[in-house]
């Protein structure tokens, strides 16, 4: 019949201490790899520099930042496609418009 020779144990035993040696080297790689990744996260980063800007740069940044809101609110008031009023342009409206229309429309 035809059934498949049976291996001695000597070829048996080959087989798994080759598995054995290779799963050994694998395991040992991935403890290096782990251990260089490691070492690359704690090395230390050079200091951050704290290097400060004068007052009037400060004073510069912040007006550029609160023109473009104005524009921003400008922009929405005019060109927008549902009615807004800017709590920024407009600071004595209540924030909701629909409220203080219909506050207006009861007087």
């Amino acid at each position: 019949s035809n059934q498949t020779p049976k291996r001695s144990s000597k070829e048996a035993e080959r087989g798994v201490e080759r598995l054995y040696a290779r799963s050994v080297y694998m395991q040992e790689e991935g403890q290096k790899r782990r251990e260089e990744i490691e070492a690359r996260k704690s090395k230390r980063r050079g200091a951050t520099p704290s290097k400060k800007i004068s007052i009037e740069k400060a004073v510069e940044i912040y007006e550029r930042g609160f023109k473009k809101k104005l524009d921003l609110e400008i922009k929405r008031e005019t060109e927008g496609p549902t009615p807004y009023v800017s709590p920024m342009l407009n600071p004595l409206v209540p924030n909701d418009v629909d409220d203080y229309e219909m506050d207006e429309h009861r007087n």
